[in-house]
């Protein structure tokens, strides 16, 4: 690729590059007689040991660009280009048996959805195995013992035990750092990466970053496709940002990201969580009875206490977020003036394949005041998902108790706890998963209105239309299925979807690794409007810290299923005690510092 940084739409400079050249790629999808362009006049090139980034917003063009360079093309896809070159070979004009021997041999994918890519009926060693064979790898003993070097490389512990698990028994970490396994095993010439850290912590994914750069090291050629624009920055030597399917601006990405000039890019680059915007949210006030005590355990387990006493919200000015009409329908009977949400000396071990058991959770404790937000930070395999569950009372626990509202919530029959499960609501992960494909969101809604005992069937489209309100989506999308939604619309309804039964508790499980910046910094925001108005409690865990710096006000470490730290999310973020945390915190990419706009000097 040129060195020379393009600031058009045309694109990075093409010369000769042996991997990859593409000009002038058209890409559009016919519906009848029209066809509804979605790639307009791309131009990209690669050569061996670089890596080129493509970055913007869900449905920019990024991963349609990406699978037309393996040839995997919708029926519909009209495609054209003035070349379409890649490792030497014409995609435009090669057979279906061709590209076949490119694929996983030559050209390795790692797929963006690590959630749904995987067969829930096979182990991650058959899934590995199958690549393996499919090109000619005939010894069953170097087939095992490729598939957990590989494995091993992509930063998996204990392969021999991963092996033998299937993708439902593995976190969305572990299943993506499969995908990563799946993908290199043959040692491709070209790696293209979609979303390879989406569902990573920290100091995973400075792992698979390492492993990513050995490639460059080696000669392999890379393109990433990532919504991190701090992954993009350490990783790639040359960044396209892509906007309605138009590259908008390119070239060298240090110079990029540090002076853009689209205001697009600028707009990418504002919308990153940054300590800028954290500084000081403690001293936000919050809804009544939330005098906190804030315990942090530091690595000699000594406990400092402090006390933060806080006043009543008032509505946020300019906020687009209607208030809720309260139905009075479902008299909530959680205490008011006790924590949202405790938990003491939780304990919880799994069955493990072959014999025996592992601990996932060890002694885990702690508060979630009213009107505040817990972040729970740590490792795949930390123990975050196993305390969220029993947390939602989908888990029992082995030892240790949970109350929500002053009230018992573990260790009871779920006859109980139901009448109260409206009070606590989940946000998933991956909201797509979570909707019946078959349903409206009308039909999504409503039924979790009905399950909640809002309202009555007559008027429940009413409340559903109320319900998109408060997310910020239109009306017309309650006639629509979620399929056809984008990502940020999707995580909206979930969000709509929690708050229908008028909840008091909201456990959000990684509600934004799936977005790109922007849309991210829109949700969060949406987030926060809601915490305001409703008084709502949030368990958030996610693996991106600078998310849980933007929305906490207490932080919980996990590492090993044990609280290595646990105290005010500022005090963790600007003076970590344990080595762990501070190990996290090391391991977050950082973005080049930007150019000051009227000086030129560092912003």
């Amino acid at each position: 690729m040129s060195t020379t940084p393009l600031k058009s739409d045309a694109g990075p400079a093409l010369r000769p590059a042996g991997l990859l050249e593409v000009r002038d790629l058209n890409i559009g999808f016919r519906s009848g007689r029209t066809v509804r362009p979605v790639v307009e006049d791309v131009s990209l090139a690669l050569a061996p040991g670089e890596c080129l980034a493509l970055v913007g917003e869900s449905g920019s063009g990024k991963s349609v660009t990406a699978r037309a360079l393996l040839g995997l093309n919708a029926a519909n896809a009209v495609i054209s280009a003035g070349k379409l070159e890649v490792l030497g070979t014409d995609v435009a004009k090669a057979s279906e048996r061709s590209l076949r021997s490119l694929r996983g041999k030559k050209i390795g994918y790692i797929l963006q959805d690590a959630l749904v890519s995987l067969d829930p009926l096979r182990t991650i060693g058959q899934e590995i195995d199958e690549a393996l064979r499919a090109h000619g790898v005939r010894s069953a003993t170097e087939r095992a013992a490729r598939t957990e070097a590989a494995l091993l490389e992509a930063g998996i512990d204990d392969p021999q035990v991963r092996i033998r698990q299937r993708s439902g028994e593995l976190s969305g970490g572990l299943r993506q750092r499969a995908l990563i396994a799946q993908a290199t095993v043959l040692n491709p010439a070209l790696v293209i990466a979609d979303e390879p850290t989406t569902a990573l912590d920290a100091t995973v994914q400075a792992q698979i970053l390492t492993l990513l750069k050995s490639f460059k090291d080696k000669g392999r050629g890379l393109i990433i496709i990532s919504h991190d624009l701090a992954v993009v920055a350490e990783l790639a030597d040359e960044v396209a940002v892509m906007k309605s399917g138009r590259i908008v601006e390119s070239g060298r990405t240090a110079e990029v990201l540090t002076n853009p000039q689209h205001a697009y890019t600028q707009a990418l680059l504002d919308a990153i969580p940054s300590p800028r915007k954290t500084a000081g949210r403690n001293d936000q006030p919050v809804p009544p009875s939330s005098d906190t005590t804030v315990v942090a355990t530091t690595p000699d387990t000594t406990a400092v206490t402090t006390a933060v006493t806080t006043t009543p919200d008032t509505d946020q000015a300019g906020s687009n977020i209607t208030s809720p009409a309260k139905t009075g329908q479902r008299p909530s009977e959680l205490d008011p003036n006790a924590p949202a949400l405790q938990a003491t000396g939780l304990f919880k071990s799994y069955p493990q394949p072959g014999g025996g058991s592992r601990q996932v959770v060890r002694d885990v404790s702690f508060t979630l005041e009213r009107g505040r937000t817990l972040g729970i930070v740590g490792e795949s395999g930390s123990g975050k998902s196993t305390t969220a569950r029993i947390a939602l009372g989908l888990s029992r626990a082995d030892g240790g108790t949970v109350t929500l509202g002053g009230l018992q919530w573990s260790g009871i029959l779920e006859k109980e706890r139901r009448r109260h499960r409206p009070d606590i609501q989940l946000v998933n992960q991956d909201p797509l998963s979570s909707f019946d494909p078959r349903f409206t969101v009308e039909r999504v809604l409503g039924d979790a209105l009905h399950a909640g005992g809002i309202g009555t069937r007559s008027d429940r489209t009413d409340r559903a239309a109320a319900l998109l309100d408060q997310v910020g989506l239109p009306r017309d999308v309650l006639r629509r299925r979620p399929l056809t939604l984008s990502g940020g619309q999707r995580q909206r309804v979930a969000i709509a979807r929690a708050l229908a039964t008028e909840p008091q508790v909201l456990l959000l499980d990684e509600p934004v690794s799936a977005l790109d910046v922007s849309i991210q910094a829109q949700v969060l925001d949406l987030l926060e409007d809601l915490q305001r108005r409703l008084g709502l409690s949030y368990l958030f865990i996610s693996h991106d810290l600078g998310v849980i710096q933007q929305v906490s006000d207490e932080v919980l470490v996990l590492k090993d299923g044990q609280t290595v730290e646990y105290g005010d999310a500022y005090d963790i973020f600007t003076n970590p005690r344990h080595e762990y945390t501070q190990q996290l915190l090391a391991a977050v990419p950082a973005l080049p510092q930007r150019a000051n706009k009227t000086t030129g000097g560092p912003a």
